[in-house]
């Protein structure tokens, strides 16, 4: 089980109950299917839909999936399909990773 880095910013940007931290917590540190999971946090982070950062992916250039939440500076849940983990981060640092 890996560690997410972020994950304490993020339940306090969005000021998650206990039970909905829980689900959120869940969800990340172990899932089944990383398309599913960020649905569903696509559903409790109340964020506009599940987007897609280089469509096209190549060993060089990892394909991103995230919860878009409408500001690029705002923090969110990415996953990294090129390193099979999730990611908490903000919009900009997601599109400078997806660059290198």
């Amino acid at each position: 089980m890996a560690r997410i880095m972020g994950i304490n910013r993020l339940v306090r940007n969005y000021r998650m109950g206990k039970e909905t931290e829980k689900r959120v917590r869940n969800l990340i540190r172990d899932p089944q299917d990383p398309e599913l999971t960020l649905r569903t946090l696509d559903k409790i982070l109340k964020t506009q839909g599940v987007k897609t950062i280089n469509e096209n992916f190549s060993s060089s250039s990892p394909q991103f999936r995230y919860c878009d939440t409408g500001d690029r500076y705002a923090l969110t849940v990415g996953y990294d399909y090129y390193e099979r983990k999730f990611i908490i981060a903000n919009y900009g640092n997601l599109i400078e990773k997806a660059c290198i």
